[in-house]
Formats: C-alpha cells, sequence, structure tokens
C-alpha cells in the first residue's frame, strides 16, 4: 500500500476547513492533486481511497476558491458529530446547507 497516499489522503479526510489544506493557494493544491488523482493507481484499494480523498479535496479547493475559509459549522447531537460544510441551496425564506 502506498504510505504517501495514505498520510495524505488522511490529512485531506481529516481536515475541519480550507486553512488545513491550502497553505500556499493553487500550489498545494496541484501537489496534493497529483498524488491523490485517482487515475494514477491501479489496485483497487489504493484507488479507492484516492477518489474518496480526491472529492474532498476538491470540495474543499471549491470552497477555498468561492473564499469561504471559515472554519464549518460543527453540529453535535450527544452520539454524532455533522459537519456544515456547503451551501446546496438557496431561497427567499433561508439558505440551506
Amino acid at each position: 500500500m502506498n504510505t504517501e497516499l495514505i498520510r495524505i489522503a488522511e490529512i485531506v479526510r481529516g481536515a475541519k476547513s480550507t486553512k488545513d489544506i491550502f497553505s500556499d493557494g493553487i500550489k498545494t493544491y496541484h501537489s496534493l492533486a497529483k498524488v491523490l488523482h485517482p487515475d494514477k493507481y491501479i489496485l483497487a484499494d489504493e484507488k479507492k481511497i484516492a477518489e474518496e480523498a480526491f472529492r474532498y479535496l476538491n470540495k474543499f479547493w471549491k470552497m477555498y476558491e468561492s473564499g469561504l475559509v471559515v472554519e464549518p459549522i460543527i453540529i453535535r447531537d450527544g452520539t454524532q458529530e455533522y459537519q456544515v460544510l456547503e451551501q446546496v441551496g438557496e431561497t427567499e425564506l433561508c439558505n440551506l446547507y
């Protein structure tokens, strides 16, 4: 198993905000994308890890590009923890996250 892939995937999956990942902006994104791109891997286990981490990376990159660098909202209900990461809809009455 590729240890660099696993290490970087854990960093990306564990990030709480864009500040945790993109210290140098686009330069950092390109470096991480080179390691995490799923097409780089042949083994099914590595490909699966890369696909998931690459999705997280792209989600955080979209947030970073939009200027959303604040900490996400954390909601806890005693047994579960939920992160509000991105806005998915907007109406006159409310914004949906």
